[in-house]
């Protein structure tokens, strides 16, 4: 099971101004661009970890970033990269350690679908929970996601996953004026197991060979995680790591190394970094990106 569902981002509806709104200003800024553009996708690791005006100044070429919610898959993000993309884009992937549409949340689905006109449609055989009620009532009982700020079972809940903390080019940058937390309070920690990931490479290798064709380049990287956590399971990603470079058909930039960094560096999950650990994980990605452009 995919760690990161444990922490799910979006926990009340309020309107345009959610979490998942953000969406409709990613696909828009990204659009409005004519020419080559870098984009990076995934899940919310990319939206906490990246700074994209740096990139963008640096290589001097737009930068949007499409990342918003693990609980949204694999195939989700895939398709509406695909949909933003034109010929001399590069498409960066930061997707979550074993990343899958097996634990998606399809209540994630019903509600874009309500207000965004998905890419493609994504039927998935998961258990379809019914009730964002239900959900909301479960996260604020068992997760801790700003403890200050959160009361159990309070409809009224002040958090920066909303619509207006995101910045122009689709980062998150809410979080300047808000504490860290210490890594036993970190949501997403858990011990991972290897699980076969055959069809998500299957998958993403047919991304890159449909974009490959579109003269379109495909890149993945690895996503921030909190060192604690990293040398917790280590063997398992070193595994997947080798598996990954054995079967990718596209390059990959960063090695699961170079993006653990320390546990005071992040936020409010093992994945979600802190300000100055954003900054931090750019530069790595920078240095990667330089030599091509």
């Amino acid at each position: 099971m995919f760690p990161c569902l444990a922490f799910i981002l979006y926990i009340n509806p309020g309107g345009e101004n959610d979490f998942l709104y953000s969406l409709i200003d990613k696909k828009k800024r990204a659009e409005s661009i004519t020419g080559e553009k870098i984009i990076f996708g995934g899940g919310s690791s990319a939206v906490f970890g990246i700074n994209s005006q740096r990139i963008e100044d640096d290589l001097r070429i737009p930068v949007v970033n499409m990342g918003l919610h693990a609980g949204l898959g694999l195939t989700f993000p895939l398709n509406e990269l695909e949909s933003v993309s034109n010929k001399g884009d590069v498409i960066v992937l930061c997707i979550e350690y074993f990343l899958s549409d097996r634990d998606v949340n399809n209540s994630l689905i019903q509600e874009i679908n309500r207000f965004y006109p998905i890419s493609k449609k994504v039927d998935f055989k998961n258990k379809i929970v019914s009730s964002l009620d239900s959900i909301k009532h479960f996260l604020l009982k068992y997760l801790l996601i700003i403890q200050k700020n959160v009361k159990y079972f309070d409809v009224e809940i002040e958090s920066i996953y909303k619509r207006k903390n995101f910045n122009f080019h689709g980062d998150l940058v809410g979080i300047d004026d808000l504490e860290s937390l210490p890594y036993d309070r970190l949501g997403s920690r858990t011990s991972l197991e290897w699980e076969d990931y055959y069809s998500e490479v299957k998958k993403l290798n047919e991304f890159s060979q449909r974009m490959r064709v579109r003269d379109i380049q495909v890149l993945h990287i690895y996503p921030p995680y909190a060192r604690t956590e990293f040398e917790k399971n280590h063997q398992v990603i070193k595994k997947l790591h080798r598996f990954l470079k054995e079967n990718i058909e596209f390059e990959m930039l960063i090695n699961p190394d170079d993006s653990v960094f320390d546990d005071t560096l992040f936020y409010d999950t093992v994945y979600h970094l802190n300000n100055l650990g954003r900054e931090k994980y750019t530069e790595e990605i920078l240095s990667k990106l330089r030599p091509y452009f």
